[in-house]
């Protein structure tokens, strides 16, 4: 069975909220981030094989056609939206355990590796063309130096790679 992941996607980081999780007597310093990114419609596959049949359908013939985007090949054509007046669907299993690098896009290396990421209340939007937007709220531990260089990112799109943590270190730090 696969699992949710995303490899190097554009994300623009709408909120960063400090905040403390309580571990029996102790306050542990945590922090909350948004991230929005637009993927290609079958990232959504993992979380249920039906999603992009209820999401997406070939567009009629009397229908302008978009066609697919790059990286939407995996569509078989499914490029209009099933439901137009449908906006948003909220995915409510928490999805425990995730691994995310945040990168700059513009290099390889270094960025940021957030380890133990829980994600709740994904919020999942169809676009035309066979694309996704997600709304991805991350929590996580944090130490003062993470938080900080968070905190800098607010506003900014950057290249996010999400994985679960099963996965090896060596593919999301890669």
């Amino acid at each position: 069975m696969s699992v949710f992941a995303l490899e190097a996607v554009q994300a623009k980081v709408t909120a960063v909220t400090p905040r403390a999780e309580i571990h029996g007597p102790e306050l542990v310093p945590a922090m909350s981030i948004m991230l929005v990114a637009i993927a290609p419609a079958a990232t959504m596959s993992p979380l249920d094989v039906q999603l992009n049949k209820i999401c997406f359908r070939k567009p009629g013939k009397e229908e302008s056609v978009q066609g697919e985007l790059p990286g939407t090949t995996s569509n078989e054509g499914h490029t209009a939206l099933r439901f137009p007046k449908i906006k948003s669907h909220m995915w409510e299993e928490k999805l425990t355990g995730y691994a995310i690098k945040i990168g700059s896009g513009l290099s390889t290396t270094g960025g940021l590796f957030i380890d133990m990421v829980d994600i709740k209340h994904l919020v999942i939007t169809p676009k035309e063309g066979g694309i996704v937007e997600y709304k991805i709220p991350c929590a996580f531990k944090v130490d003062s130096e993470l938080a900080g260089d968070l905190a800098m990112l607010v506003g900014q799109t950057v290249e996010v790679t999400l994985a679960p943590r099963s996965e090896t270190q060596e593919e999301i730090n890669a």
